[in-house]
């Protein structure tokens, strides 16, 4: 009975390291989806901005 109550422990322990792994994964995917997010943006303002001095260059 003893070692049946050790090896529910350690399922739980098993169990609970998992859902932290899967917390840590999901969170780790959102922050790489959040950065892409962002970096893209930053590429469609440098994008603009190189845009709108052709266009200042072109008025002279």
């Amino acid at each position: 009975m003893n070692t049946l109550l050790l090896n529910i422990q350690e399922a739980e322990k098993l169990n609970d390291l998992s859902t932290i792994i899967s917390i840590l994964s999901i969170g780790f995917v959102t922050i790489l989806i959040l950065l892409t997010i962002s970096l893209f943006e930053v590429y469609k303002q440098k994008k603009r901005i190189i845009y709108l001095e052709k266009k200042l260059k072109l008025k002279q």
